[in-house]
């Protein structure tokens, strides 16, 4: 059994300044809840078939996943696949429109193990934590503050 959820949301911001941060890895915790912390072994953009880590904290779980990178087309989209306790796959995609970009995201969980107990819950807890993201992404680039995230989480240099 999987659970898919679709959700969009409008950003005022050029297209190419959201791909850049919604497509790195590293970035990721600044925007995505759940997301504590990223590792990518390689310098730069990560080529589909890459791979990095990340932590996450899903209902009071600590989950380290391999997360390989299906698909990606440069400031359009891209596919993240996360393999853990919840198989996770994720597409983002963005169309730049006059007023700044539309934001698409497509998600589908598998469950497994411990998850299954939690299958009643999983489909509200994805659309509260998606919802959740975008609403923070789009606070992060309309008001600039992605600009000094990084500077100040550390996690790159600019």
């Amino acid at each position: 059994m999987a659970i898919e959820t679709k959700l969009a949301i409008t950003i005022r911001r050029p297209r190419l300044e959201i791909a850049d941060i919604m497509f790195d890895p590293l970035l990721a915790p600044a925007w995505m809840g759940d997301v504590m912390y990223t590792e990518v072994a390689t310098d730069g953009v990560v080529p589909p078939g890459g791979t990095f880590e990340w932590v996450r904290m899903l209902a009071g779980n600590e989950l380290t996943e391999a997360v390989e990178v299906l698909e990606r087309t440069p400031q359009v989209s891209v596919v993240w696949r996360a393999e853990g306790g919840l198989r996770t796959t994720l597409r983002f995609t963005l169309e730049g429109i006059p007023e700044g970009a539309v934001v698409r995201v497509w998600s589908r969980i598998e469950p497994s193990g411990f998850w299954y107990l939690l299958w009643p819950f999983l489909p509200s807890m994805l659309r509260r934590g998606l919802t959740r993201d975008l609403r923070d992404l789009k606070q992060l680039m309309e008001s600039g503050d992605y600009k000094t995230w990084w500077l100040e989480n550390g996690s790159v240099t600019a």
